[in-house]
């Protein structure tokens, strides 16, 4: 091999290498960015959980308490059928004739259904269940979904 053949194989040698390097540069410069990204997020979310570490600092122990006992014991807001099963239990006769009838409540006591339940309980559970998706949510006849709707509103506005 001659020299200028040994210089030439060394100049490519060279250039590669310093291609390499260019790349190896571009790549250090990439993490950097990212790392400085990362640092700023992480300062970010320092920043929020030490708000909030803060608030929760800030809350006596009684009003912690109060709130523990909210999420335990809090009052639920009745649904619609479980509303409606409540004033059937409660009180049979003072909605007669509004959100049902006595033709209607013996009927549906006659469905197999209901005959099929072993359990009082069960049976006027069926009862309300057939009552209240018969004439209530199917508003039959007309108006007794209004009726109702008005009774609940009315019940549930307070709570």
């Amino acid at each position: 091999m001659s020299g200028k053949e040994a210089n030439a194989v060394l100049v490519e040698m060279l250039k590669s290498v310093q291609e390499d390097i260019k790349e190896l540069k571009v790549k250090i410069q990439e993490l950097q960015e990212d790392n400085a990204q990362a640092a700023v997020n992480g300062e970010k979310m320092y920043k929020v959980l030490n708000a909030k570490f803060d608030m929760f600092k800030n809350l006596e122990a009684q009003s912690r308490e109060s709130i523990q006992q909210q999420a335990s014991t809090g009052t639920r807001k009745l649904t619609r059928p479980a509303f409606f099963k409540k004033l059937y239990i409660e009180d049979r006769d003072k909605y007669l004739d509004v959100l049902y009838t006595e033709a209607e409540i013996k009927a549906a006591y006659e469905s197999s259904q209901v005959k099929a339940k072993t359990k009082e309980a069960d049976r006027i559970s069926k009862v309300v269940t057939i009552l209240y998706t018969n004439h209530i949510k199917a508003n039959n006849p007309e108006g007794r979904a209004g009726a109702f709707a008005s009774l609940y509103d009315s019940a549930t506005a307070t709570k």
